[in-house]
């Protein structure tokens, strides 16, 4: 082997150290040199792969937990019917609440995700700010009628109606902070 003061020239796979000008090299055995960009590339791969993974198994359990929202405020609803809650509580709108809630804020969700333009951001605010409203009302309508209304309360506290409508306003008052913090940033910050 010969030493310059440039460059050194070694086969990787022996196991004996060369050295170079201020440094000492110990090749390992079965690394091969201009393997590390490669390294690199396998682990965006991997990265890439698993966040794509994580994206499925995110869409299929928000679309699996809408569903099971949807079939529970369903069977809530079937199960106690506007004519019990009106006999008990002839105040109270909770039954109404419920269906109204799953109907309206299933078509503000679909039609703010099909009116979105990426192009036009004063119709997305307005859109998001509409949209955030609709929540807002319905979480203040649901809350009312779970925290407020004593009638409910006593009658209906232990039925899957009170349990849904409850779950209703989280919901409500959860997208309607975010829509509120999505108005914000788009507003503020672009």
């Amino acid at each position: 082997m010969s030493l310059d003061s440039k460059s050194v020239k070694f086969n990787i796979e022996d196991s004996q150290e060369y050295v170079q000008p201020n440094k000492i090299i110990r090749p390992t055995r079965n690394i091969v040199l201009g393997q590390f960009e490669n390294r690199q590339e396998s682990k965006e791969n991997v990265y890439g792969s698993c966040s794509i993974f994580l994206l499925v198994i995110l869409i299929i359990g928000i679309i699996g937990g809408a569903t099971t929202y949807y079939v529970f405020s369903i069977m809530a609803l079937s199960n106690t019917s506007n004519h019990y809650v009106k006999t008990l509580c002839s105040n109270s709108t909770l039954w109404v609440f419920l269906i109204v809630a799953l109907i309206i804020v299933l078509l503000i969700n679909t039609l703010s995700v099909k009116l979105y333009k990426k192009d036009n951001k004063c119709f997305n605010n307005s859109v998001t700010l509409l949209s955030m409203f609709v929540s807002i009302g319905f979480a203040s309508w649901g809350g009312y009628e779970i925290w407020y209304s004593q009638c409910n309360i006593d009658n209906f506290a232990d039925t899957q109606l009170f349990m849904m409508a409850k779950i209703t306003v989280i919901l409500n008052i959860i997208t309607g902070g975010l829509r509120l913090l999505t108005f914000l940033y788009d507003f503020l910050c672009k």
